[in-house]
């Protein structure tokens, strides 16, 4: 056998250990808080900060989700830190999950992006999308109880792009009740999961 067959299939067998536990890198307390972050982002755009174009508007918001980003991957960094070569290993399988998605996501934003205004109000929806198959893709490796806010993100994203139900990009709340929303899901679920963990210890 080759080593690189020996290690094709000792990924193999990892990846599938791996379905058989649930990943802990992603806590509920900093899921709440990018809850709070996307909340705040609505509330902060809808008083005061009202986006003069598209690009104004997704400049906006990817501010938001790097923020948001940001505290996610210091968690999972202080995951992989405590938990060491395993905890890394079971990161990157989870990453390699949901990447594409959001590789996805990127590249339809650059495109409507350069279509014009009335293109750019499918990017909530697009988005929501996005983040439900990065939660669908990772499912395996996650809380059961996550699969309501799979659902939530893709229902919500599937609204988001009803022509009647759309919203002009100066409305906040398309992005911001959308994500905060679904990252209160999101925390409830792990929440619950730890709990579970706790008192099954």
């Amino acid at each position: 056998m080759r080593l690189e067959d020996a290690i094709a299939r000792l990924d193999a067998i990892h990846v599938q250990v791996l379905r058989s536990e649930t990943f802990r890198g992603v806590r509920a307390l900093p899921t709440a808080l990018t809850a709070g972050i996307a909340l705040a982002a609505c509330i902060l755009q809808s008083s005061c900060l009202v986006p003069a174009d598209p690009a104004e508007f997704t400049s906006y918001w990817l501010t938001v989700a790097a923020l948001a980003a940001t505290i996610g991957l210091l968690d999972l960094a202080v995951y992989v830190v405590r938990g060491g070569a395993i905890a890394f290993r079971r990161a990157v399988v989870v990453l390699r999950q949901v990447l594409p998605a959001f590789g996805v996501a990127a590249v339809l934003t650059v495109v409507l992006l350069q279509t014009g205004d009335v293109a750019t109000t499918l990017l909530p929806g697009l988005w929501s999308l996005s983040f439900a198959l990065a939660l669908a893709a990772a499912q395996p490796f996650l809380p059961p109880a996550l699969a309501v806010a799979t659902g939530f993100y893709f229902v919500a994203g599937v609204l988001l792009l009803v022509p009647d139900l759309r919203t002009p990009l100066a409305q906040p709340f398309g992005m911001g009740l959308t994500f905060g929303i679904g990252q209160l899901l999101t925390a409830l679920a792990l929440r619950r999961s730890a709990e579970e963990l706790a008192h099954g210890s």
